[in-house]
């Protein structure tokens, strides 16, 4: 029995020790590689779990002297069983890490991944100091139909606290690059929360409301849709057009999806949420092409189509579709120290008129998106989509090279920082 427990005990600290080797196991090309900063919380993250295990078992072996001892033994045994099934979970959670890492050993998948961070981060590092405290996302394929986001600090497996942001996109998305801009949505998510705002938009939003009269219900409702509210807002605020037309492609569904309302989802109906995100464009830049998509929408999502029991509520909500969007563009927030959530953008490098400018003086040489932000580049691109400057071919040919010289630049940023240090 002695035996058994002694090769048991070597064992878990030979599968112990895995956590701290995950930069040797993933070992990223050097060119794809991630930040410093970014491995820091990942190695220590598993480092941590690695001697919190290792620290349990020698404390155990220390206090049980008597190895002659069977009921010492069965002790022994019942304790060693236990921290397995702790391991095994450390394994799962080091296994995710594993895999999301691994996808960047092939290079088509590498140099888009990186230029995703590039991206996200570009999302983040908004004009608000406490922003630079957020650490720098990691994006990840996996199967599905939309984005997805995991917080650092969010217990995964309920005992892990989840070392950074995890942005999750689908792998469609590699062949609709202008669909990306979910990728923003997602950075919502976590810039929001982080700010305190995800908590005062609603509360502001359902006490405004109320304020103005409006019905108990359509105040309840905003409140709970707040929380997709304020991420979509906060792409859009990175992105304008982007983030407005990608909605409209990606809400547009089966009319029965269209005019879902549901008191516990936190999604707003798509009918509701494409409508807004047209208002925001139509409200900075009250252009024709924004009163043109409203009008498309509402053709072809005519309010006659919902279901009977559900028309009254959609046309409530539309109805304080203005007042919600005034509270967004116009409220100051006391998280933000008074200021508006605008005022942490500079909406003025996403107007459509300057971006339409830019796009057509593509070429066989690409676009000169100098002084451009990767948030809002993404918006110049957008815009020669929808002005059909390119086929989609040219355009997603366009696209790749531009994830790539944004993970270029990441890389000769990483190497600078090096040199300095």
């Amino acid at each position: 029995m002695l035996k058994s427990l002694q090769n048991k005990i070597q064992s878990i600290k030979r599968n112990t020790r895995i956590f701290s080797s995950i930069r040797q196991l993933a070992c990223l090309p050097r060119e794809y590689d991630l930040t410093d900063s970014q491995w820091y919380f990942i190695q220590g993250r598993f480092k941590l779990i690695e001697n919190e295990i290792l620290q349990k078992l020698e404390t155990k072996i220390q206090v049980t002297k008597d190895l002659e001892s069977k009921k010492n033994l069965v002790e022994l045994n019942d304790f060693l069983g236990k921290l397995e099934l702790e391991l095994s979970k450390g394994h799962i959670f080091f296994d995710t890490y594993l895999d999301i890492l691994s996808q960047r050993n092939n290079p088509n998948l590498a140099s888009i991944l990186s230029g995703c961070d590039v991206l996200a981060l570009d999302a983040i590092r908004k004009n608000h100091p406490k922003l630079t405290n957020i650490r720098e996302p990691l994006v990840h394929l996996d199967r599905g139909f939309g984005a997805s986001t995991l917080r650092s600090g969010i217990l995964i497996r309920g005992k892990f606290p989840n070392p950074l942001p995890l942005i999750q996109i689908p792998y469609s998305k590699l062949t609709d690059k202008l669909g990306l801009v979910s990728i923003l949505h997602e950075v919502g998510h976590t810039t929001l929360e982080f700010l305190g705002l995800t908590k005062e938009i609603a509360s502001t939003l359902h006490s405004e409301l109320t304020r103005q009269n409006a019905p108990k219900q359509i105040a309840d409702y905003y409140a709970l849709y707040s929380k997709e509210i304020g991420p979509d807002y906060w792409a859009w605020l990175c992105s304008g057009i982007a983030q407005t037309a990608g909605t409209k492609e990606f809400l547009s569904l089966p009319k029965e999806n269209v005019f879902r309302v549901s008191e516990n989802d936190y999604h707003p109906p798509p009918w509701i949420r494409c409508l807004q995100s047209i208002q925001w464009s139509q409200t900075q830049w009250p252009l024709k092409i924004f009163s043109n998509w409203q009008k498309v929408w509402l053709e072809l999502y005519p309010i006659e189509e919902a279901p009977k029991k559900l028309q009254s509520v959609l046309l409530e909500l539309k109805k304080y579709l203005p007042m919600v969007n005034r509270i967004l563009f116009h409220n100051r927030f006391s998280v933000l120290n008074g200021k508006k959530i605008p005022d942490l953008f500079d909406l003025e490098i996403i107007n459509p008129k300057k971006l339409e400018v830019i796009a057509e003086k593509v070429n066989v040489n690409g676009l000169n998106l100098e002084n451009l932000n990767p948030t809002s580049q993404l918006a110049v691109f957008r815009m020669i989509k929808e002005k059909q400057i390119l086929d989609d071919r040219a355009l997603d040919s366009l696209l790749i090279i531009w994830l790539k010289k944004l993970s270029e630049k990441r890389k000769k940023t990483i190497q600078l920082q090096k040199m300095i240090l």
